[in-house]
């Protein structure tokens, strides 16, 4: 009995190992890749990152695209009215909130910790300059919307 667990656990781990060894070739490929990490966004759409200490422009701003900012550096997205904003959260270990001055809603809501990826989403319904702030880490930026 007990050879027979072993060996359909051995046949479970050798199966995982193959998906895991074609996931990887396919990520290395360019076949599949990372979530939100594309440096070109579909009209109307803003990718930004947070991580631990720091949040990244990825695509949609006027301004140019994978750009980081540190705590005390102002991120600057210019974009159309009606865009969204994708705030995606990566590997927290703090809990994260993302304060949109006149936002449509105001906040992300809170987010972490998690070592997965967390998204939310802001709709910029009105024109105007905008402050953003995520409360955990003071890193903050402008939303400039026409």
């Amino acid at each position: 009995m007990k050879t027979r667990a072993i060996h359909r656990w051995m046949k479970t781990a050798i199966k995982l190992q193959l998906v895991a060894i074609t996931m990887l070739f396919m990520h290395g490929c360019g076949i599949i890749s990372a979530g939100g990490t594309s440096s070109s966004c579909t009209s109307g759409t803003v990718q930004l990152q947070v991580y631990e200490g720091m949040i990244k422009r990825i695509c949609g701003c006027a301004e140019s695209a994978n750009a980081t900012f540190l705590p005390g550096q102002n991120l600057q997205c210019t974009m159309s009215v009606g865009s969204q904003v994708h705030f995606t959260f990566i590997n927290l270990s703090s809990v994260h909130t993302i304060g949109v001055q006149n936002g449509t809603p105001p906040t992300t809501g809170s987010y972490g910790p998690s070592s997965s990826t967390q998204t939310s989403v802001v709709i910029m319904n009105s024109t105007g300059t905008f402050t953003f702030t995520d409360i955990a880490t003071g890193g903050a930026g402008t939303f400039i919307v026409n």
